[in-house]
């Protein structure tokens, strides 16, 4: 793991942890695994838009604050094989990456028991990365924005159990190229609310 998602994780453990610092505060830190599909026709025709998602969602507000501040983080990888000639037995390795930092701030509603729903957006700052075996590598930083919506259920006052589905948007400049380097998510949320 990273350092800025151990830290993202340490400012949401300081936020939760005592009456002290969490007073008049609530919040919740929540894991995302899921999925992320680029849709972009650049990785799309490189058969490499399907990813597997990893991330942290940090959101918190003061009790009479409309709006929590959202702070999320989401690393996505995926690789295939292709050939280059039809009838070749060797082929290239590609690998697409991404990191992402989605900021802003997210609505969260309080339903019935203990479901929430929430919708959240703001500014995204997307790193891509290509790897192609044996041939040239590429990477790019490109900034743009991202919105989300979901539900969970908050179980035993502090354990959070739901869905993100989020989109996300920033071009990035990769092999002569200027492909969204962002796209659609869906995961399931693990956590815990203060």
């Amino acid at each position: 793991m990273n350092k800025t998602a151990v830290g993202l994780a340490l400012v949401g453990l300081l936020l939760w942890s005592g009456p002290g610092v969490c007073e008049n505060w609530t919040g919740n830190l929540n894991t995302f695994t899921g999925y992320k599909n680029q849709t972009d026709s650049f990785f799309k025709d490189a058969e490499v838009d399907d990813h597997f998602e990893f991330g942290l969602m940090l959101d918190f507000k003061q009790e009479d604050w409309p709006v929590s501040i959202a702070i999320d983080y989401f690393r996505s990888a995926s690789g295939e094989q292709f050939f280059v000639l039809p009838l070749t037995l060797f082929g290239i390795e590609l690998d697409s990456r991404t990191q992402e930092w989605n900021v802003g701030v997210r609505k969260i509603w309080s339903r019935t028991g203990q479901g929430r729903t929430f919708l959240g957006g703001g500014v995204a700052i997307i790193r891509n990365e290509i790897n192609l075996t044996g041939a040239s590598d590429d990477d790019d930083t490109g900034t743009g924005f991202w919105v989300d919506t979901g539900a969970y259920a908050t179980l035993a006052e502090h354990v959070n159990l739901g869905i993100d589905i989020r989109y996300s948007y920033a071009e990035v400049d990769l092999l002569g190229e200027k492909p969204n380097a962002g796209g659609y998510h869906i995961g399931l949320i693990l956590g815990v609310h203060w």
